[in-house]
């Protein structure tokens, strides 16, 4: 596939399209793989629709465990100098996306 030349943008719609349609496991892989080399690059909004997309990985998975990981460095570091910040209303629907998921 084509992944690598995507805007963040498109990869997350192609992620949210394909999340949940089991004849797209190999392309969803592939799409998580690239989207964790991106991470920092996704502003909170994205990376949580991101986060909502990769979800039926199953939390086993490689690519979404690259992901939890750089929500606990997120959430660890207080004063961000990149501008990249959770409010009240984005941590809410982070926690309530993997409430599930970590159990």
């Amino acid at each position: 596939p084509q992944l690598p030349t995507l805007l963040g943008t498109q990869l997350i719609k192609i992620i949210l399209a394909i999340g949940k349609t089991a004849a797209c496991r190999e392309l969803l892989e592939a799409a998580a793989e690239e989207a964790g080399k991106r991470l920092s690059d996704f502003p909170a909004a994205q990376l949580l629709l991101l986060t909502q997309g990769l979800l039926p990985l199953g939390r086993s998975h490689a690519s979404l465990a690259k992901i939890f990981d750089f929500w606990i460095e997120v959430c660890r570091e207080r004063d961000r100098k990149d501008g990249f910040a959770l409010s009240a209303d984005q941590l809410a629907k982070l926690a309530q996306l993997l409430a599930p998921v970590v159990e």
